[in-house]
Order: C-alpha cells, then sequence, then structure tokens
C-alpha cells in the first residue's frame, strides 16, 4: 500500500504514438484492451514496465479468460509492440518505453543518493570552491594591514582572531570596505597611538565587532586629539578664568581611553 501511495498519481501514455503504432493498431480489439490492462498493472509492479507470472495468474490480473490472454501472448510475439519472455511456466511481459523511463529515473535518484552521501562524508569537498575564497580574502586581508607602517602588525592570527575574522566577513559591508577601513585607521592619529595612552587599534580591537569598525567609517574618532596635550591647554595662562568641568571628559567604553566629549 505505502508503494502505491508514493506512486506519480498518473502513467505517461502517448496518444499520438499509440495511434501510429502500426505493429498494435494491427491486432484485435480484446488484444488492445489487455494490453491497456496490462500497461496498468506494470505502473503498479515494483519495477515499472516489467510484469511477471503464469499464464493463468496474469489473465486473472488483467480481468481476460485463458484464451484471450493466450491471443494477446501470440499477437504480442507476431507485432512486437511488446517483448514477452518464457521461462518454465513464468511469462514475463515487457514495455519498452515505460521500464526505460523508470530505470532512468530510478538511476537518477541512485546518483543522487551517491552525491548526497558523498556530501555528508567530505563536506569539505561541497565549499572547497568558497574556502579557497576565504583563503585568499585572509591573506590579502593580512598582507594589506601589515603594509600599513603605523599599525601593529599582525604575526600570528590566534584561532580567537581567525573565529572574529570569519565572523566578519559573513558581513556584507565588512567583505566590501575591509581595505578602506584599515586605510581609515591608519590615517586617524587617535587609533594609531596619539592619545594619553599610546594605544594603538590593532586586529583584534577592529574585528572584535561591527560595532568597532563602523564607528571608524563613520569618523568617530578622526578629531579625537592627544588629551594631554589639550589639559596642558586648558591649564595654561591663556585660559584664563576657564575652569574644567569633569563632564567635559568621559571614558570610551571601547578601548578606555579618556576623551573629549
Amino acid at each position: 500500500m505505502d508503494e502505491k501511495m508514493n506512486k506519480r498519481p498518473s502513467l505517461q501514455f502517448y496518444p499520438a504514438d499509440w495511434l501510429k503504432a502500426v505493429d498494435l493498431q494491427m491486432c484485435s480489439m480484446n488484444t488492445i484492451g489487455v494490453w491497456i490492462n496490462i500497461l496498468c498493472r506494470m505502473w503498479e509492479a515494483e519495477e515499472e514496465g516489467i510484469l511477471s507470472g503464469t499464464t493463468k495468474e496474469l489473465a486473472l490480473l488483467v480481468g481476460a479468460t485463458p484464451t484471450e490472454f493466450r491471443q494477446f501472448l501470440k499477437d504480442a510475439e507476431t507485432h512486437l509492440f511488446a517483448d514477452v519472455t518464457k521461462s518454465c511456466t513464468i511469462v514475463t511481459i515487457k514495455c519498452r518505453r515505460m521500464n526505460k523511463v523508470f530505470l532512468g529515473r530510478e538511476g537518477s535518484k541512485v546518483r543522487m543518493q551517491k552525491h548526497r552521501l558523498q556530501q555528508s562524508c567530505n563536506p569539505s569537498s561541497t565549499s572547497s570552491s568558497s574556502s579557497t575564497t576565504n583563503n585568499n580574502i585572509y591573506s590579502q586581508f593580512v598582507d594589506f594591514w601589515n603594509s600599513k607602517e603605523n599599525l601593529p602588525k599582525i604575526k600570528r592570527f590566534t584561532p580567537r582572531r581567525l573565529i572574529k575574522l570569519k565572523a566578519r566577513m559573513k558581513e556584507e559591508y565588512f567583505v566590501d570596505n575591509w581595505r578602506m577601513i584599515i586605510e581609515r585607521i591608519s590615517i586617524t592619529p587617535f587609533l594609531t597611538g596619539d592619545n594619553d595612552r599610546g594605544w594603538k587599534a590593532d586586529v583584534t580591537w577592529i574585528l572584535e565587532n561591527s560595532d568597532n569598525y563602523t564607528k571608524v567609517m563613520e569618523g568617530k574618532y578622526d578629531g579625537r586629539k592627544n588629551i594631554t596635550n589639550q589639559k596642558q591647554t586648558i591649564g595654561s595662562p591663556q585660559a584664563g578664568s576657564r575652569s574644567v568641568n569633569r563632564r567635559d571628559f568621559a571614558q570610551d567604553s571601547d578601548i578606555g581611553t579618556t576623551i573629549e566629549v
């Protein structure tokens, strides 16, 4: 029952070919009717297009009398619209077209199953192209970063850095703009050591999350200056009676450096 439920809902039938089949049209309506019933039974068979059994069993299966069925076999052997083979008491009838279509369909299923099995056993093979592309990008990233003299050199990619870089490479904006991001960092004084702690943005910081490189591209760090020089300016005679309010300075939550607000 389950096999029948999984069958395609219709039998492929080619009316034009049927009507042009001179060998079949030369047969009696009895033979043609038996052949149609046999085709329907072949559609239900485990291997579509083939039906086997004794003469008595097959006649009963297609609703024909023994005499009608024997005439069908005789016509099939004479006009060759079907292949008929006999082995002892077993008769095998084959519809060439139906069986060919079935075997082709089953062959495709087998090839697909093998392909899926290979994918599950060797997943790296399915993504070799994308992996190669990613490796090229990683190499280009390191080379471009290290080409900037005022940035801390990348000596090795730790597991943490690699994980972060892979995460950033999944972000379309980063993939499209990583060269510009590195360039912006390299020309921004605050990010290359011109701050009260001498802190420099390294590769770990820029890869940590998308917020860091977004702020770089938005210019958040462009106008920041060395806060030590600012303090000296504020405390000089030229500052007059201006008082320094604590609210004039705040802590940068990203890097822990005192910055002008």
